[in-house]
């Protein structure tokens, strides 16, 4: 194989080329496929023709990876494959000696979390062993697909195809149309796949595989078997078009409804036979689950889920490297306008609309990975407000829009090379230029994972600098800010005792949060750990994994200790499938917080501390199934004690109606933290506040499935975040870290607090589902969010919740259609 430049001088770099070879794991699984003129009708029924007579199957025990890795599975598989002009055909026979105790609950496409047999089917079109596309089945019907990395399962990889399965006396059937517009492959004559079958036996809790799947070998794609014969196809022209129409009925703060509609398209176009180009015009996202907002009283930003379907999928090259955090496009982060000092905010943008996204991305045969996005938002403002004086001497309030986020443009481009071994190098640049002087930012970095041909040891390396052009408030000058990081980490990755040790160094300038994501920079960080894990049923276990590990952090600018601690964690699955993981850790040390003070120059330091928890799940096959949690923290020299207990109790009535509810309770008593700072008159700093404070969190989530068939379901989701924080007493933080007393108070003029708080959240996501063609779905959402938030902590249950719903309204009504129109099956209509 010829050395691409960039192979060669990552090898000078890492100094490691030698040891790269393309040796494989044993000798892989072969399968012959069969070229057919007449296609099978997919209606999980083998009896036609190319079953039948034309293609030989291949029967065989597939091979556990779970409980018993290695093992023989219980049933036999056999399996069919064949392939057309236009498409892949995949049928299999999975036999089952108790045909009526296959699992069969049901779910919605993508949803295989569910009591429910598997079969499934992994193809690596470039034989690269990184990457595969998968594609399963239920016995119930459902399909799920997803696009396999060494790193990532991303199941917001959807694809149009047909199955169709059917249970009888001797098990269960499956069959399988794949067109080729849903694949993307090389262009030559004759092509090698990578290929691997896999099935879960679910009353079980088998997993096994065609091609042996070893769980002590790290990775799954790169122990695929090999699929030969395909000969003489051609990669299709991939044209599709996905247009929408919603409307909304959205509730006022007066409890009046206001209609809105929105109508959109996005579009994806196979460029060749490797790379797609995708683009969301006008996207409308009001139908979003609701984020799990929670009260914030620490340092750092809280992080949300990505949620929004346009930046869920094909997105796995972008977020190589966690420079690409997609919640930053549409979000608001500045104001560019200038507040007067006698003006008042009263209201604040949510988002920043997004005018249009766009993605290019696809891999060559070579495995050479190229990834393009963009997407542009427009400009947002605030709303401020103003006395001002009339000629005649009224008082009147003058309103007026200022500048928020400015016009946007956010860019990400990504280049990734797989190598030998399943290693690879990956070059990431991020961009954000904003209008109207707006903060600008560069970010690019350079990721390398290198494996041994045994794929046992691993080497990462990571380089990133980022560079900020802002705008100062006082010169009005245009400054600039440098910054850096670098990641090294080396370790034993497969086999029973994994070990390893890493080296994390961030400048106390390095900034990505402009569209990627870090808590805090200024970090130099070493941790080790070492893991023994038996994969292998043994004494009254399945599985059992025993870790410990130890981490130090010092500040890079200045070099100044700031945390260690060791920690120990044991988890198990037992031979009845129940589960148990334990933890436990220690703070050693005097812990010097640099980022809690929230001050420049100022540190906090914080006593020892322990922290005991653990996690236990009853066995998920059974109509009740139970998680329950809990743990302790304290931190004895402030009298510092956490505790929280969750459970997780969930019942299935049959194969279409499921209730579940998770209720977490969390009391920490005499906590810590940063409160507020007090100002001279000068607008100097006077103190800082540290609060010795309790807070109760009480966290409850119910969820409700009822699937009406594997194209039709109703989901409902209920979430109420309910926190109160109640202040004991406060101390003034000295630069050095210490406390001492102080006169500062909470209580305002009236003697009412200011510091306390009470915080809900409460939401509501009730979403019924309806495929009613392929890829083409109407769904019709309620939602309904309240956000309250007040200073009165000392509120009991009810009037909390009566509080909550008599001041909050946040209902939303809506329906939309989306419709996929595919230019091959458009073609093959109208040539019938």
């Amino acid at each position: 194989m010829k050395s691409t430049l960039t192979t060669y001088l990552i090898s000078l770099l890492i100094g490691i080329a030698p040891i790269l070879s393309l040796a494989e794991n044993g000798d892989p699984q072969k399968l012959q496929a069969i070229r057919i003129s007449d296609e099978p009708k997919i209606d999980g029924k083998l009896d036609d023709i190319c079953w039948q007579k034309q293609v030989t199957s291949d029967r065989r025990y597939f091979t556990q990876r779970s409980p018993a890795n290695l093992e023989r599975s219980r049933f036999e598989t056999e399996v069919y494959f064949a392939y057309s002009d236009r498409a892949i055909f995949i049928a299999a026979r999975l036999y089952d000696d108790n045909p009526d105790s296959i699992q069969t609950e049901l779910g919605l496409r993508d949803n295989t979390d569910t009591n429910t047999d598997l079969f499934g089917v992994g193809l690596d079109p470039y034989l690269n062993r990184q990457n595969a596309f998968v594609f399963v089945v239920t016995a119930a019907g459902v399909q799920a697909d997803a696009y396999e990395t060494p790193n990532n399962w991303d199941q917001n990889w959807n694809q149009v195809w047909r199955s169709k399965v059917r249970i009888h006396e001797e098990g269960w059937d499956v069959e399988i149309e794949i067109p080729y517009s849903s694949l993307r492959f090389p262009k030559k004559d004759i092509q090698t796949w990578g290929l691997n079958f896999y099935r879960n036996i679910r009353r079980y809790r088998e997993e096994s595989f065609w091609d042996p799947v070893d769980a002590n070998i790290n990775g799954s794609v790169n122990q695929y078997g090999t699929l030969h014969g395909i000969k003489g196809i051609d990669p299709p022209l991939r044209l599709s078009l996905i247009p929408y129409v919603s409307g909304y009925m959205n509730q006022q703060s007066d409890g009046s409804f206001v209609p809105a509609f929105n109508g959109g398209m996005d579009l994806k176009y196979g460029i060749n036979e490797a790379f797609t180009l995708d683009v969301s015009l006008i996207p409308d996202f009001g139908q979003v689950r609701s984020d799990n907002l929670v009260l914030n009283l620490g340092p750092f930003e809280v992080r949300f889920d990505e949620n929004r379907p346009f930046f869920t999928e094909g997105t796995e090259l972008f977020n190589k490297g966690g420079l690409f955090y997609s919640r930053r496009i549409g979000g608001t982060s500045e104001i560019v306008g200038e507040v007067r000092d006698d003006e008042e905010i009263i209201s604040r943008p949510q988002t920043a609309p997004l005018i249009n996204a766009t993605k290019l991305s696809g891999r060559t045969k070579t495995g050479t990975g190229i990834g393009l996005f963009n997407a542009v938002t427009n400009e947002s403002f605030l709303r401020t407000t103003r006395d001002s004086i009339t000629q005649n001497g009224d008082t009147i309030q003058v309103e007026r829009d200022v500048l928020a986020d400015p016009l946007t443009n956010f860019n990400v481009f990504v280049i990734d090379q797989n190598l030998k071994n399943n290693s690879n190098i990956t070059l990431v640049n991020t961009n954000v230029s904003k209008a109207n002087n707006g903060r600008n930012a560069n970010v690019t970095g350079a990721f390398t994972s290198f494996f041994d041909k045994t794929n046992t040891w691993n080497l990462r390396a990571n380089f990133v600098s980022s560079n900020i052009w802002s705008q100062n408030s006082e010169s009005g000058q245009r400054e600039y800010t440098p910054g850096y990081a670098y990641f090294i980490r080396f370790g034993k990755v497969s086999g029973a005792w994994q070990f390893g040790a890493m080296r994390n160094v961030e400048s106390a300038t390095y900034q990505i949060n402009d569209l990627g994501f870090l808590r805090a920079p200024n970090e130099v960080a070493h941790s080790a750990n070492v893991s023994w894990r038996k994969n292998e049923p043994f004494s009254i276990f399945n599985r059992l994994n025993i870790n410990t590990n130890a981490n130090h952090t010092m500040t890079h600018t200045p070099r100044e200790y700031d945390n260690f601690n060791v920690n120990f964690n044991v988890n198990a699955t037992f031979k009845n499938f129940m589960f148990l993981w334990v933890g436990t850790g220690v703070n050693p040390m005097v812990n010097v917080d640099h980022f809690d003070a929230r001050t420049d120059g100022y540190v906090f330091r914080k006593p020892w501390s322990r922290r005991l928890n653990f996690w236990y799940e009853s066995d998920s096959r059974k109509k009740f199934y139970m998680g329950v949690g809990g743990g302790v923290w304290q931190r004895p020299d402030w009298k510092s004690l956490d505790r929280w207990i969750e459970f997780n109790p969930r019942f299935r009535f049959n194969d279409k109606f499921t209730l579940s509810h998770s209720a977490e309770f969390m009391r920490r008593n005499n906590e810590y933290g940063f409160a507020t700072r007090t100002y001279t008159e000068e607008g100097n700093i006077s103190e800082v506040i540290v609060g010795d404070r309790n807070i109760q969190t009480i966290t409850q989530t119910f969820r409700g499935k009822y699937t009406i068939n594997a194209l039709m379901g109703i989901t409902l989701r209920i979430r109420h975040y309910w926190s109160q924080v109640n202040y004991n007493q406060f101390f003034s933080l000295s630069e050095d870290g210490y406390l001492s007393e102080t006169e500062f108070t909470q209580l305002d003029d009236e003697g009412s607090p200011t510091l306390d708080a009470n915080f809900n959240a409460f939401s509501v996501d009730a979403v019924y589902t309806w495929q009613f063609a392929p890829a083409s779905t109407l769904t019709l959402v309620w939602k309904n969010n309240i956000n309250t938030f007040d200073n009165n902590s000392n509120v009991n249950m009810w009037e909390n919740y009566n509080n909550l719903f008599e001041n909050g309204r946040g209902n939303s009504i809506s329906i939309r259609v989306l419709y996929f129109l595919d230019y091959q099956e458009v073609k093959r209509t109208f040539s019938k």
